[in-house]
């Protein structure tokens, strides 16, 4: 144990080395590559890849996959702890990445069955979600409304951030080995509690503003029904 703490604060790449500056450096202009130009989608054509959205996905798989094997690798004797990295690996390879790929083979939109609302803050939208089909649509809504809220009442937050996401999932698998360079201060944990609550607030707030959407959107298209079915003498 204390030889394998030894070895990590040795490393260039877990303490915050000039590796891991650089390391950091290139993943930063890689997001902004992947965000803001279109460059990336050359290198996803040279690879067989259809846009550069399909090349960060791929990317982003296999980060979770990889990372997965070295934390089971690392700290598998828990039983737990196999089973939660497994369903990680699962969700991504499955749900996130397989099917919306699949999808969009049959020329059909994509849609991602590990995120649900907020964070697919675009799926109560009228004029995305109705794109899809109705179990879809259903599966959105249920999911987001009563499934999500229900086990975040049983379990808190770490049933979705810890076993489902995707964002949680990189952090759990690929940010193991670098959990060590995260402050571990009071003032960190008290940060981490305002932007917890932040986060809640903008989410109470744009939900409300998406039920306001919503019934302008049912009110326009009401009154466009009207006009167009209405009899004149």
């Amino acid at each position: 144990m204390q030889a394998s703490l030894m070895s990590t604060y040795k490393s260039p790449l877990k303490s915050k080395g000039m590796i891991a500056w650089v390391l950091s450096f290139l993943l930063f202009a890689f997001y902004l590559l992947i965000y803001f130009t279109n460059i990336p989608d050359s290198w996803a054509h040279l690879v067989g890849l259809e846009s550069k959205w399909n090349l960060y996905g791929v990317l982003y798989t296999i980060s979770i996959v990889a990372g997965g094997l070295f934390f089971i690798n690392t700290h598998g004797n828990s039983r737990y702890q196999k089973f939660r990295t497994f369903t990680l690996i699962f969700f991504q390879i499955v749900f996130a990445f397989s099917i919306p790929e699949i999808m969009g083979m049959f020329e059909s939109k994509g849609f991602n069955f590990a995120k649900f609302w907020p964070l697919g803050i675009e799926q109560f939208s009228p004029e995305y979600i109705f794109e899809y089909p109705l179990l879809i649509i259903v599966y959105a809504f249920v999911g987001s409304l009563i499934v999500a809220p229900i086990l975040t009442l049983l379990y808190g937050k770490r049933w979705y951030c810890s076993w489902v996401c995707g964002c949680g999932g990189l952090a759990e698998t690929a940010g193991d080995p670098f959990r060590q360079l995260s402050s571990k201060s009071v003032k960190a944990w008290k940060f981490e509690q305002i932007s917890i609550h932040t986060v809640l607030l903008l989410a109470i707030l744009s939900t409300s503003l998406v039920i306001i959407n919503w019934g302008l959107h049912f009110e326009n298209a009401a009154g466009e029904w009207v006009t167009n079915h209405a009899t004149f003498d």
